[in-house]
Order: structure tokens, then sequence, then C-alpha cells
């Protein structure tokens, strides 16, 4: 389950930002969300996710969503640490865990 970012920040010391990312398509099978977490102090990450390796279906011709993916960018070095699908990392002050979601498979053939 989907956590909303206000209870996200709510149960541990990070800031949520949110923006969304759209899909191109006369049917859109629905839009990816880009979530820039921040975290305030050391923390064990732990990634629990789907739709990273398969991508979400199309249905009566329409084309596949895109992938999901997330990654660590470390505030000291600025360099990316790409995460599994179940993965898990240890955090530091002010390292953003950055998180795209799936977007949906497209519906119909494209005029």
């Amino acid at each position: 389950r989907l956590s909303l970012p206000s209870s996200f920040s709510c149960s541990c010391p990070c800031r949520p930002c949110c923006r969304l990312s759209l899909v191109r398509g006369r049917w859109r099978g629905g839009c990816g969300v880009d979530r820039e977490i921040e975290f305030l102090e050391p923390m064990s990450l732990q990634v629990l996710s789907n739709r990273r390796r398969v991508a979400p279906y199309g249905a009566m011709g329409g084309g596949e969503g895109e992938l999901g993916r997330h990654w660590v960018v470390r505030a000291e070095t600025g360099k990316t640490e790409a995460l599994g699908s179940c993965d898990q990392a240890e955090v530091g002050p002010g390292d953003v865990f950055v998180v795209q979601t799936p977007s949906g498979g497209g519906y119909g053939l494209q005029e």
C-alpha cells in the first residue's frame, strides 16, 4: 500500500516532496508519481516494491506502462545508488530517497 506523504512524514524524520510525471498517449493508463524523501537523521531504509522488471500491462492494443524505479542520492557525494525491488540501505541526514512509481498501461489502439 502506498503511504501518503503527510502520514509518512509524521511517522519518521524525513521530508517528502511530490511531483506528477505525465504519461503521453490518447488513452493514458495513468501517471506515475515521482517522490523525493529527504532524511533528517540516520535511518535504515527498506524497500518492498513491484513493477520494477515487468511493466504494467496495456489492454485492447494499448501499450505497456513505464517501469518504476528508485534510488538514494547521497548528500556527501551527490552520487546515486540504485536499489532493487526488495532492498535496503543505510541513509543519513541530507540523503534523498527518490521513488518513481510505475505508470499504468494504455487502453486501445493509438490512432
